[in-house]
């Protein structure tokens, strides 16, 4: 059963606090100076350590707490019910029928026999039921559903992990595995990766999206009752499955490097108010290839390498909706301490399901569109994306068949773009006044201009890290 607004709320502060804890703590004890954009690989390296040691920390705490705390809450409650029972049977000793007394009725018998007040107001309800507290709150729960997303490079462990929480939560939880390998052949894969705007990719992964809504909210899914069944078969659903008391974990196994694949999952839990949380497997390029080399069905490592270098990890600083992402690293044949932390994961994401997005009027969307059109990060993001696939095919017809060749122009491009975007969004680059007064007025012939000064910024960037390679 799902918390209270208030209760969720103050859970979610929580959270955030013990986040901006460990942030600052690792940031602190890292980061030695502020003399680059980037950090060195030393710092990269002592953050990543400082972080993980914390969380599995963090984690442990946590887990105990909801370990300890029904146990508690039980505890509390059976001595309330005692109390209460006691007080029914001092007044029944008085001779005072107190089975169909109102409170106000109780409150005032209760002060006749010298009783406080305050304690008849307390324990009037629990005397009043003819059950223990836990079992009327545990009847009226209701299963709930959590998508959780796996993420990381082929080889990193994701499918063994998946396997394994399959196995080791189905006592807590009905789970649900959604594996990419299972449903898309890896040969099949390693051809759709190459090219990530490739319309029959786009169009599995779409396929497989809708199966996974369908088993939240068939109705809603857009397949019909066959599809459904089909989809169910292929992940091993038998037809005639009975209905489960328990919550449900659908556990997405997949590459997801780009942060959009991974947002189309969180926009399926908002759409249903169910729970969401990611999970980054990062073990790194080398050790992803040499795990690769130990399977029977070999990810080529050409392919490897551009989802490396394409590979977008949970940022929840910058994207509000990846708030419950953890990132950690496999150890192979021992991964009990980690299945421990993903239920204690996605018990938090059941108690906090996404909010759905608040009903706006037509008028006021159309507001908010405007202003998103008009904001001139908006328009940089769109003038580069433009351009730079101009400069994309000037390098393919210069550079054909140089497969490396290419993916280190796509690296260079992106991150050029990035720096440029991320300069603006802070104030570290100021664009001229009067350019960016006509953008805001919607002027067309502003966006020309724009376009110059932004092209320009994103040349000097490219000139800048050619020279730091």
């Amino acid at each position: 059963m799902a918390m209270p607004h208030g209760v969720a709320l103050q859970n979610f502060r929580e959270f955030l606090e013990v986040y901006n804890r460990i942030s600052e703590h690792c940031f602190n004890h890292c980061v030695l100076n502020m003399n680059d954009r980037q950090m060195t690989s030393e710092e990269s390296g002592c953050v990543n350590q400082c972080a993980e040691k914390n969380m599995r920390v963090n984690h442990k705490m946590l887990g105990a707490f909801m370990v300890e705390q029904p146990k508690i809450m039980e505890q509390k409650a059976e001595a309330a019910q005692k109390e209460a029972d006691e007080v029914m049977r001092k007044l029944q000793e008085q001779g005072v029928d107190a089975t169909n007394l109102t409170p106000e009725q109780m409150a005032q018998k209760m002060m006749e026999s010298k009783f406080k007040y305050h304690q008849i107001c307390k324990l009037r309800p629990l005397s009043h039921l003819n059950r223990p507290l836990s079992s009327s709150i545990m009847a009226s729960a209701k299963p709930q559903i959590c998508i959780l997303v796996l993420l990381g490079l082929p080889g990193s462990g994701k499918t063994t992990l998946a396997q394994n929480m399959r196995v080791h939560l189905k006592e807590k939880f009905k789970v649900i595995l959604v594996s990419y390998d299972d449903l898309i052949p890896l040969a099949e894969q390693a051809q759709l990766s190459q090219n990530s705007d490739d319309k029959a990719w786009k169009e599995a992964r779409k396929l497989i999206l809708n199966g996974v809504h369908a088993l939240i909210n068939p109705a809603q899914s857009g397949l019909s009752l066959a599809e459904v069944q089909e989809f169910k078969t292929k992940l091993g659903i038998p037809e005639d499955e009975p209905e489960s008391s328990k919550d449900t974990l659908v556990i997405v196994d997949d590459n997801n490097y780009y942060a959009s694949m991974r947002y189309e999952y969180y926009q399926l839990a908002r759409s249903n108010q169910t729970g969401f949380c990611q999970l980054h497997i990062d073990v790194g390029l080398t050790e992803a290839q040499n795990r690769n080399e130990e399977r029977d069905q070999k990810i080529p490592n050409e392919v490897i390498q551009v989802m490396d270098k394409r590979f977008e990890a949970p940022n929840p600083l910058k994207n509000s909706w990846e708030q419950f992402s953890f990132s950690t690293q496999v150890i192979q044949n021992d991964s009990s301490n980690l299945i421990e932390m993903v239920e204690t994961i996605v018990s938090l994401a059941l108690n906090n399901p996404v909010k759905p997005i608040p009903e706006v009027d037509d008028e006021a969307r159309d507001r908010s569109r405007a202003k998103c059109t008009a904001s001139i990060v908006h328009q940089a993001d769109k003038v580069l994306r433009k351009h730079i696939g101009r400069k994309m095919k000037d390098v393919k017809s210069e550079r054909e068949g140089n497969t490396e060749a290419m993916e280190d122009a796509i690296a260079l491009f992106n991150e050029s773009r990035t720096e440029v975007l991320e300069d603006l969004k802070t104030g570290f680059t100021m664009l001229p006044s009067n350019v960016v007064k006509r953008v805001e007025n919607r002027d067309k012939l502003a966006i020309d201009e724009l376009e110059a000064v932004i092209v320009e910024l994103w040349d000097l960037k490219i000139t800048k890290l050619k020279e730091t390679i």
